[in-house]
């Protein structure tokens, strides 16, 4: 039997879009080839940086743990260099009670009365050293004697507590009524200064006058407050207040 060739004619619908296509995937699997040998180089980096965060992490710990012996270290020096100039502050305040009271030949009875009288009161020693210094460089010359200058530090003080008045306060006020004392009479800023932190002394006063505490003000503009007037009111609250 004969046979003739026969054409068979095929229909290829977009065969350059097939084409297009089969380039795009061949381009694809050669990029996840590279992005693959790529791969152990970056499991590696990601490796290496987590060793860096944990050493740097181990830098940081151990900086701070120095920074935190450092702390300790300026801690204690500061703590030192404070003890340190507390001695001195002392020290140099038992000087000037040794250097005034030479003179009159009272440095250890002087110096008894302000061990006292921080006892006392819970002052400091280098205050209350300072305080009665003061009082006894101003008065002792002037013929106030010791006695007289440790009831002038216990009235004050106790009139200074009772009215509520801090350390702080007690000293300022303490130290101008040592001036107004110095010069003889109550009156003025010193005058006001006691009105403020110790009222207690001018009730005193006004017992020691008999004049009303309403009218101490213009009684001492008058200088009708003397020494020997609030040396006294400062007895009586010493006793009193006691």
């Amino acid at each position: 039997m004969a046979s003739a060739p026969i054409d068979i004619p095929v229909k290829v619908k977009g065969l350059n879009d097939v084409d297009k296509l089969v380039s795009r995937m061949n381009a694809l699997e050669k990029e996840v080839s590279r992005l693959n040998g790529k791969l152990p180089k970056a499991a590696n980096g990601i490796r290496n940086t987590g060793r860096a965060a944990k050493s740097a992490a181990g830098g940081v710990n151990a900086l701070n743990a120095a920074f935190a012996k450092i702390a300790v270290v300026i801690g204690t020096v500061t703590a030192a260099v404070g003890a340190f100039n507390v001695s001195v502050a002392r020290t140099e305040s038992e000087r000037r009670i040794k250097i005034l009271a030479d003179a009159y030949g009272e440095a250890a009875q002087l110096a008894d009365i302000a061990a006292r009288a921080s006892d006392r009161f819970g002052n400091s020693q280098t205050e209350t050293n300072n305080a009665l210094a003061t009082t006894y460089a101003r008065l002792r010359p002037v013929g106030v004697g010791l006695a007289d200058i440790e009831s002038i530090y216990g009235g004050f003080n106790t009139a200074a507590r009772l009215a509520g008045a801090n350390a702080q306060e007690s000293a300022g006020a303490f130290r101008q009524l040592a001036q107004a004392l110095g010069s003889g009479a109550l009156r003025g800023d010193e005058f006001n200064s006691i009105a403020e932190q110790a009222p207690l002394v001018l009730q005193a006063v006004s017992k020691e006058t008999g004049i009303a505490v309403g009218q101490l003000r213009d009684f001492a503009a008058e200088g009708g407050i003397t020494a020997d007037i609030v040396i006294n009111a400062l007895k009586r609250i010493e006793k009193e207040g006691a």
